[in-house]
C-alpha cells in the first residue's frame, strides 16, 4: 500500500507541476483578440506582441486549423520561436456554448485569479451577408464576447470594440427618438439595443424587395441616408453597426 501511495503522490505532484507550466506567467501581461487568424486582429496580434515583451496573447478563431496556422506565423515572426507567447482559442461568436468554452480555456490558462490586461472585439463580417447574420455577428456576437471576458479584465485593463465610421454615420441619419436612445448614458444592450435589432430585423424579413426594405427601415426610424438607393448593402451595414458608436 505504501508503493501505491507513494505513486499516487508522484502522480499529483507531477500533474500538479504540469498544470503550473501550462499557465501564463503572472508577470505577462494576457490580451485576447477575437477574429485574430487574419486580417487587422492578426496585425493587432503582431503589433502587441513585437512592441512588448512581456505580452501573451489569446488568438481567438472560429476555425481552429487557422488559428494554429496564425499562431505559428506569429512565434516565427515575433516570439523568436517562443510558443508560451500564443495560445489559440476557438471562438465562435455566435454561438453560446462555443463562448462559453473559449472563456473556460482562458481562465484555466490564466490559472487561479489571473485576469486579462485587455479584450479586443474584432471578429466580424463585412457587407454582402444577410442582415440576421450581420446583427448576429457583429451586434449580438460582439456582446456575447463582452458579456463574457469583461469580467476577468484588470481594473484598469481595456475593452477594444473594433467598428466602422458607418456606424455614427447611419446614427447621423436615424430618426431623433433612436438617436436619443442610442446616446441615453442608462440605456442597456438588452432594454436599448436588442429590442432595435429585433425591429430592424422584422422589417428586413416582412420585405421582399429592396424598394420595400428601404421603406421598411424608413418607417422605424433607421433610414440609410444616400445609401438607401445606392448602397443598400452599406445601409444594412450600416446598421449593425450603430451599436458599436
Amino acid at each position: 500500500m505504501t508503493i501505491i501511495f507513494n505513486n499516487i503522490f508522484l502522480f499529483l505532484s507531477t500533474l500538479s507541476t504540469v498544470v503550473t507550466a501550462l499557465a501564463v506567467s503572472p508577470s505577462m501581461k494576457s490580451y485576447l483578440i477575437s477574429g485574430s487568424n487574419k486580417g487587422q486582429g492578426y496585425a493587432t496580434c503582431e503589433r502587441i506582441l513585437l512592441e512588448h515583451s512581456n505580452t501573451h496573447i489569446f488568438l481567438c478563431s472560429r476555425d481552429l486549423k487557422r488559428g494554429e496556422e496564425a499562431k505559428q506565423k506569429l512565434i516565427d515572426e515575433c516570439c523568436s520561436d517562443d510558443d508560451s507567447r500564443v495560445d489559440v482559442v476557438q471562438l465562435d461568436v455566435t454561438d453560446d456554448t462555443s463562448v462559453k468554452s473559449a472563456l473556460e480555456t482562458v481562465q484555466q490558462k490564466l490559472g487561479q485569479d489571473g485576469k486579462l490586461s485587455g479584450i479586443v472585439s474584432n471578429a466580424g463580417i463585412l457587407w454582402g451577408y444577410p442582415l440576421p447574420e450581420l446583427m448576429d455577428v457583429c451586434a449580438t456576437g460582439v456582446q456575447r464576447v463582452l458579456d463574457a471576458f469583461t469580467p476577468i479584465v484588470e481594473d484598469d485593463g481595456r475593452v477594444v470594440v473594433v467598428t466602422s465610421g458607418l456606424g455614427p454615420l447611419m446614427h447621423s441619419y436615424s430618426s431623433q427618438a433612436n438617436q436619443a436612445k442610442l446616446m441615453d448614458g442608462s440605456s442597456s444592450f438588452d432594454e436599448t439595443i436588442t429590442p432595435m435589432i429585433d425591429e430592424c430585423l422584422s422589417a428586413y424579413e416582412r420585405s421582399n424587395t429592396i424598394e420595400e426594405r428601404i421603406k421598411a427601415f424608413e418607417e422605424i426610424g433607421f433610414p440609410g441616408g444616400p445609401f438607401s438607393d445606392s448602397a443598400p448593402d452599406f445601409h444594412m451595414y450600416g446598421l449593425r453597426k450603430v451599436r458599436g458608436i
